[in-house]
């Protein structure tokens, strides 16, 4: 690991999780009206808290648990977390490329088959 204050990271990293969790509903409700053209937009900002939460405060608090409570089985943890951190995220990332991908491919061709179908008359 790098020479860094774990100590003080994990605490941004838990002081962002909170914030983040409560300020984003706040601010969909504020700036959604502002990109939305005049539409009426729902937003539930409980479910959005709860899975704010979720997704981030309970995985860091579950590794702060297991940390605080057995440092010898945490380190064990480690290097296996990591692969699966590793690849989940390459799970991820071809997933987005994937369907990044297809939209791509749907915007070039999509003109080009209505020109084709048009020239063609069908």
């Amino acid at each position: 690991m790098a020479k860094g204050n774990v100590a003080l990271a994990v605490g941004l990293m838990m002081i962002l999780a909170a914030s983040s969790a409560f300020l984003t509903p706040v601010l969909l409700r504020l700036l959604l009206p502002l990109v939305s053209g005049g539409s009426p937009i729902q937003v539930n900002a409980g479910k959005k808290v709860a899975t704010l939460l979720g997704a981030q405060l309970l995985p860091l608090g579950i590794g702060l648990f297991i940390r605080h409570r057995g440092p010898a089985f945490a380190g064990r943890l480690e290097k296996p977390a990591r692969l699966l951190s590793l690849l989940l995220n390459l799970a991820l990332l071809g997933t987005t490329a994937f369907g990044l991908f297809q939209t791509i491919l749907v915007a070039l061709i999509a003109p080009a088959w209505g020109r084709l179908a048009a020239a063609t008359g069908k």
